[in-house]
């Protein structure tokens, strides 16, 4: 038989406001959710092209990522924008969201570690556990003690002479240690997901020449690469970090870690991938005096002394200008030889077209003779990716799976059983609790 019990002035279930603010604070729901969104918001980081870290300081590469982003998100690119989708690194709800889930995290972190230091406290006061049954056809309380202790569960008993009975029973410290676990290793991977946000960095396309260094972004973590050497049948590149690093082979589509850099502990965060591989000149012009002329690539380009001719996978044509004696170059990549078409400006009468060579001499341009030189030279293309804060959130992740089978396979449970008179009362908090009060507290068999 199942009766209501008395109201109980320790029974503080709902009637504690701030203890109903502080369980809403560290509601599993909440957390949960939290978590879900900024998972979800990481996964949308990898798949959505990220918007360059220079943003529109960089043209070329703030055009490239947007026709990318618009070529893959396709209908929905607005809206994925609107969201801030294509830069989640500085996008203002994912830092809000993040502080949150901190803020969240080290209540429910708290909250575990009161309950831990607690667990043996040797009287029968109530910290969050709910009454789910009253009953007057309950074992009596060292029958309880030996089903729960059989059940693996921690018994703690008044001492002898007390004056109330009760019994209290939990799985401290394992399950609490567990949920410690969890918990500790979600704030290490958050705190590595912050310091990516806030140091780390992501560039999409880098040229990269031959015999020329390209500066990084982080250039406290390597200054530079440097391309060693192509192998265009293998689709490969060796790329050195650093001044004196040691090289690293990177085949096409495939990313590497830097090596480790002495006195440089975060160099390990630091990643390449090698995209595509180019072919590329190095084109300067002269007049007949050897004064250097001016090269023209595009109406977009300043003028200069020196240009870099890049033929990407696919493209056979490259043009630039000689300004200074009016004349246009056409540079053809074709399997039977490299050829020049040179023609005057604005006329366009072609005034030869030829093999490339190292030094090309046009006698009849229209300001006297001009000497075009050209090197060739091996290029790629590479993506960079700096993270400086992936140690630690791997770190946290291993332990947060941990820490959520320990707590899946093992939930911190706690059971307070008091006795009134005739009457006994179940007390619990905890995943599967319920459960359990519902098993111990059937009348004995007779």
């Amino acid at each position: 038989m199942i009766a209501p019990a008395p109201p109980q002035v320790d029974a503080l279930e709902q009637r504690d406001a701030w203890r109903s603010i502080w369980q809403a604070l560290t509601n599993d729901a909440l957390a949960a959710s939290l978590c879900a969104v900024l998972l979800l918001a990481g996964i949308a980081s990898l798949a959505l092209p990220q918007a360059p870290a220079a943003g529109a300081a960089d043209p070329v590469a703030y055009s490239q990522w947007q026709a990318a982003a618009r070529s893959q998100a396709g209908p929905v690119y607005a809206l994925l924008e609107t969201l801030g989708l294509f830069d989640l690194a500085q996008t203002l709800w994912v830092r809000i969201l993040m502080w949150a889930l901190a803020g969240v995290l080290v209540a429910r972190l708290l909250d575990r570690v009161i309950r831990l230091a607690s667990a043996r406290r040797p009287d029968d006061r109530l910290q969050d556990e709910t009454r789910l049954r009253v009953t007057e056809q309950a074992a009596s309380l060292p029958e309880l003690a030996a089903m729960l202790r059989k059940r693996r569960y921690r018994v703690t008993a008044p001492p002898p002479g007390a004056m109330h009975e009760w019994i209290r029973a939990d799985r401290a410290p394992w399950a609490e240690l567990a949920s410690v676990t969890l918990h500790l290793g979600l704030l290490l991977a958050l705190a590595g997901a912050v310091v990516n946000s806030l140091f780390g960095w992501s560039v999409s396309r880098l040229p990269i020449v031959m015999s020329q260094p390209l500066q990084l972004p982080g250039g406290s973590i390597a200054e530079r690469v440097e391309l060693v050497t192509v192998s265009r049948p293998d689709t490969r590149a060796m790329i050195r970090f650093g001044a004196t690093g040691e090289p690293v082979t990177l085949t096409q589509g495939a990313s590497a870690p830097a090596p480790a850099m002495p006195g440089n502990l975060l160099s390990c965060c630091l990643s390449l991938q090698l995209t595509e591989l180019t072919a590329e000149y190095q084109v300067a012009a002269r007049g007949a005096d050897g004064t250097p002329l001016t090269i023209t690539l595009s109406s977009y380009a300043m003028p200069a002394a020196e240009a870099l001719l890049t033929f990407r996978p696919g493209e056979t044509e490259r043009a630039f200008a000689v300004g200074d004696a009016r004349v246009g170059v056409i540079v053809s990549s074709r399997g039977d030889g490299d050829r020049a078409r040179v023609f005057t400006i604005p006329a366009g009468q072609v005034l030869t077209d030829t093999i490339i060579q190292p030094r090309l001499t046009i006698s009849d341009a229209a300001s006297g003779a001009i000497t075009l030189e050209f090197e060739a030279r091996d290029g790629a293309v590479i993506a960079a990716r700096y993270q400086p804060g992936a140690p630690l959130l791997w770190v946290g992740a291993a332990l947060a799976l941990a820490g959520l089978a320990g707590a899946l396979f093992y939930p911190a449970q706690y059971v307070m059983i008091r006795r009134h008179d005739a009457w006994t009362e179940f007390y619990a908090s905890g995943r599967g609790t319920r459960e359990l009060v519902r098993a111990i507290s059937r009348p004995p068999a007779s």
